[in-house]
């Protein structure tokens, strides 16, 4: 998605996931990197132990970090090791695990009120 600044001189893009191929890939390369998701995608997941992928948020996560990193392999390898390390030191999926279950119908309310 595109809009302009405050003073409608600069375009603005918001958001990666917005922008076609094309446009990506054009991105990627005035940085001087190569860009091929599919490839990217795979590099990043061999360069993650089976623990790492373990931790990782979703399916996702690797796509999204070639992304943010416009086809930069050595930063979006680099990010998303610190991105899983932050999440098992801060154990944001015990913290998600908690809002799933206090809100989950089937829990006994007392099992809730632990919660």
């Amino acid at each position: 998605q595109q809009r302009t600044n405050k003073n409608n001189l600069l375009p603005l893009i918001d958001d990666c996931s917005e922008l076609d191929h094309t446009r990506r890939v054009a991105i990627a390369t005035s940085h001087g990197f190569d860009y091929d998701e599919e490839q990217g995608v795979q590099s990043i997941l061999d360069a993650l132990t089976p623990h790492e992928k373990q931790h990782m948020s979703d399916e996702n996560m690797p796509l999204r970090h070639y992304r943010a990193d416009k086809g930069n392999l050595p930063q979006a390898i680099r990010k998303i090791k610190a991105t899983i390390q932050w999440r098992q030191d801060f154990n944001v999926e015990d913290i998600k695990r908690c809002f799933r279950d206090r809100n989950n119908p089937d829990l006994p309310i007392e099992k809730q009120k632990e919660l």
